[in-house]
């Protein structure tokens, strides 16, 4: 996180948002899974959350502008406005990140990761199997709702799929490649939503920054085209993902423990 927030404040770059968001998520994600182990966690889990909100601004501008950017019409003049709205909250990130507020924030999280740990009560095996559940039941609790989906519940959806991803991730050292196979599966999925949600943002993009109704309903229906094929591709990503051979390869995975 640091790296990328030194490297975003000297330059800018939207590689370098993505990334620093990258990294608080994956900590949100930590701090979540091993919030057992974890003194006084609150404080981390707040100063986590302020930094990924003063990042979003830019990071939801650098998206949008890159959609924009990828369709092979001229919008000069609304990348322009976007470019705009983008410094304008950079400057305002860079001023979060020169707060009082979030230099305390880093000189607590250096002090915390510089402390020995205290002594564990639990040991690995104790949380491997109901962290991992409780993320593929989470999963699995979207199964009433998709006949219909709203693209905010395909959105959680994914979120969902992202955090079971990563507690798998952090479970490496002691599942090895046992897991493997669900671990890519979450990522396949999140991969899938995630071009879906930019195929319905990308629709509301259009409306929002094209003026001429020929081009406007032209590349709305690109988009639209491009979400009812995800659509219609999902329903067996979804069979895989609770089909018994993915359930029986985390319990697998799981059974090492």
């Amino acid at each position: 996180m640091r790296t990328h927030e030194n490297r975003l404040l000297e330059a800018g770059k939207p590689v370098d948002v993505h990334q620093m968001r990258v990294a608080i998520r994956r900590m949100r994600a930590a701090v979540d899974v091993f919030a057992p182990l974890l003194p006084a966690e609150k404080w981390l889990r707040q100063g986590l959350k302020r930094t990924a909100r003063a990042l979003a601004p830019v990071r939801d501008l650098d998206v949008l502008m890159e959609r924009l950017q990828s369709l092979d019409f001229p919008l000069h003049d609304a990348i322009e406005e976007l470019g705009s709205q983008r410094q304008a909250a950079y400057k305002a990130f860079q001023a979060y990140a020169a707060s009082k507020k979030y230099r305390k924030f880093n000189k607590r999280f250096n002090g915390f990761l510089e402390q020995p740990a205290p002594e564990a009560t639990l040991l690995l095996s104790h949380m491997v199997a109901s962290s991992l559940y409780t993320r593929y039941e989470a999963i699995r609790a979207y199964e009433t709702m998709l006949n219909d989906p709203e693209p905010e519940t395909l959105h959680d959806l994914r979120i969902a799929c992202k955090r079971l991803r990563y507690t798998l991730r952090f479970f490496d050292p002691v599942l090895g490649t046992r897991a493997s196979a669900v671990r890519h599966l979450m990522r396949r999925t999140q991969d899938h939503l995630g071009a879906l949600n930019d195929a319905h943002v990308g629709q509301e993009i259009v409306a929002q920054y094209i003026a001429d109704p020929a081009t406007r309903d032209r590349i709305a229906g690109q988009f639209k085209q491009q979400a009812d094929t995800l659509i219609e591709e999902f329903p067996s990503l979804w069979a895989e993902i609770v089909s018994p051979q993915t359930r029986l390869k985390l319990a697998l995975a799981v059974s090492v423990v």
